[in-house]
């Protein structure tokens, strides 16, 4: 896949850097490791679960689970994964806090991917919603690629970099520093992504998840498939 990078302003290299690495930390899934579930199951939303976080630079955003069917994909020892459809899930930046590598006419727009819930055998522990890593958000709905084609729809530098800044000085206001400045930035970025290429496609549980007082087990239900 042919990855254009986009140059970067200070701001944008470290928005770019948190974009590409935020949630790291939190456990991945290949969905190829997983066993069909038996009986087959979906799970039915009736009403979104929406909530909203700080990260990076006191970036404030909102993810909301849209209502709908989740397809359950399979299981592993601890609990089943249910996904919904390429528009399932919306992030929306309320506030860019000192991030000011996104652009202003982003803040507070949705972007669409698909999302879904990973829902543990114990009752007992809270279920989490997750995504698809490395899966390109898609910025108009209606939009969603064909099924199957997943490839079209992972993340390109030039998406995942968030400044867009049309003529990129660096602090010394130099054109040229500028210019050695997108270079690293750009290098920094695509070493990035191909660190991160083996783990797309995976489900990736969110690192930031609904309030512990959210029951979100009395949010959906269960259906077996005749």
């Amino acid at each position: 896949m042919h990855m254009k990078i986009r140059h970067l302003t200070r701001a944008g290299l470290t928005a770019a850097i948190l974009t590409l690495i935020v949630g790291c930390s939190t456990p991945m899934t290949a969905p190829t490791t997983l066993s069909a579930s038996m009986p087959a199951r979906d799970l039915q939303l009736a009403a979104p679960i929406t909530y909203k976080f700080k990260h990076g630079l006191a970036v404030q955003r909102e993810i909301a689970l849209l209502p709908g069917v989740y397809k359950g994909m399979g299981e592993d020892g601890k609990g089943t994964w249910y996904l919904g459809n390429r528009e399932s899930m919306t992030i929306t930046v309320l506030d860019r806090g000192g991030a000011f590598g996104y652009p202003k006419e982003q803040i507070g727009v949705p972007t669409f991917s698909s999302g879904g819930l990973f829902v543990p055998h114990d009752a007992g522990l809270v279920p989490q919603v997750f995504h698809i890593y490395g899966e390109q958000p898609l910025r108009t709905p209606g939009q969603s690629q064909a099924e199957g084609k997943q490839e079209d729809s992972r993340v390109p530098a030039d998406v995942a970099v968030n400044a867009q800044a049309a003529n990129p000085v660096l602090s010394s206001g130099s054109p040229v520093a500028a210019g050695v400045g997108a270079g690293v930035a750009a290098g920094i970025v695509a070493g990035l992504i191909e660190m991160d290429k083996a783990d797309w496609g995976k489900y990736q549980i969110i690192e930031f998840q609904p309030p512990p007082e959210t029951d979100l087990r009395k949010q959906f239900t269960i259906t077996t498939k005749q």
